[in-house]
């Protein structure tokens, strides 16, 4: 019983706290229900998960202040795994080089989590696949070097709902083994707070609030792992896509 209630009050704290998106019109909701691409993107690999070092910066990096870097530079996997009598010496490069990550990371960068999903509920009458697994209060979250951080998306759950013609709906099963694939989000960092904490779980973490950019479902299946299905938020053009168009240019 208590732990419903923990959670029941987890997600109204979730739903109050996502409200400071409501009034930015940079973040408005089309109210659309989502309508991506089943043809192949051009790219055949999925992009690596964001670690939570680089989540960490990203975060302080939004939040207009710096962490305690020589606190994580002697926290990091380098410095612990180096012998006790070369910690010290280590901790110092690690320090450098945080620093130098710091100072050069683009705060619009975006955050890359993966899911894995089922894609067994599909509707050919309404020709909707259902993702239960994207409900409102859905959080990631990450330990970053002791500090509890929540990803959480705006509007997540619209992708609970995504419209599929019924013949690409079938090719795109087709391609699965079992129905199982994995989604990979591109999450655009907005919002993150040092001075309050958002109690999930049981679990007090320093809230973060991102912007879905892009969602691709690939297929699991290691002999053809192929992008099934994605979604681009019209206001995103990734890094390598504008790097290829002033390619074009010059």
């Amino acid at each position: 019983m208590m732990s419903m209630i923990i959670k029941y009050l987890s997600q109204i704290t979730v739903t109050l706290f996502l409200v400071c998106f409501i009034t930015n019109p940079a973040f408005a909701d089309d109210g659309k229900r989502i309508s991506g691409k089943t043809s192949e993107i051009n790219r055949t690999l999925m992009l690596p998960q964001t670690g939570s070092e680089t989540v960490g910066i990203a975060f302080f990096k939004t939040a207009k202040t710096q962490p305690d870097l020589k606190d994580w530079a002697g926290k990091t996997k380098k410095t612990q795994d180096a012998p006790v009598y070369d910690r010290d010496i280590v901790a110092r490069t690690e320090f450098n080089r945080l620093q130098n990550k710091f100072a050069n990371y683009d705060v619009q960068t975006p955050i890359t989590v993966h899911a894995q999903v089922s894609l067994e509920r599909y509707s050919p009458k309404q020709q909707v696949l259902f993702l239960p697994y994207f409900y409102p209060e859905l959080y990631f979250p990450y330990d970053v070097f002791g500090m509890p951080v929540a990803i959480l998306a705006k509007d997540i759950d619209r992708f609970n709902e995504i419209f599929i013609p019924g013949a690409e709906a079938q090719q795109m099963m087709a391609k699965t083994q079992g129905n199982q694939a994995i989604v990979e989000l591109s999450l655009v960092p907005a919002v993150a707070r040092t001075g309050e904490t958002l109690p999930l779980d049981g679990t007090d973490f320093y809230p973060f609030l991102t912007q879905v950019a892009q969602v691709v479902i690939w297929n699991t299946n290691d002999d053809h792992r192929l992008p099934l299905w994605s979604w681009r938020a019209d206001w995103y053009t990734p890094k390598q896509d504008s790097e290829l168009l002033d390619l074009f240019k010059k």
